[in-house]
């Protein structure tokens, strides 16, 4: 549900449900199709091989998480690598 309207979407798992420190923002591991991504307040991010570790910073400015693709692993912090 976001901003009282039911959001319906299909994934095959949703992993590490997350919500800002100030309670505004929501955000949670998918998996879809084999490919791991961070849905934010109702967008989906990029899409890797691998997605975990999801966090906000305290301040609720960042977000950040480990994303694996192919054989490099890395930290993603508001979605540049």
């Amino acid at each position: 549900m976001k901003d009282g309207i039911e959001q319906i979407t299909e994934y095959d798992s949703i992993y590490n449900p997350t919500y800002s420190y100030d309670g505004r923002s929501f955000s949670y591991i998918a998996r879809l199709d084999g490919k791991k991504f961070i849905v934010k307040d109702g967008i989906e991010l990029p899409k890797y091989d691998s997605a975990y570790e999801l966090s906000y910073s305290p301040d609720n400015i960042s977000i950040a998480y480990i994303a694996r693709s192919g054989d490099k692993t890395f930290v993603v912090k508001n979605g540049v690598e």
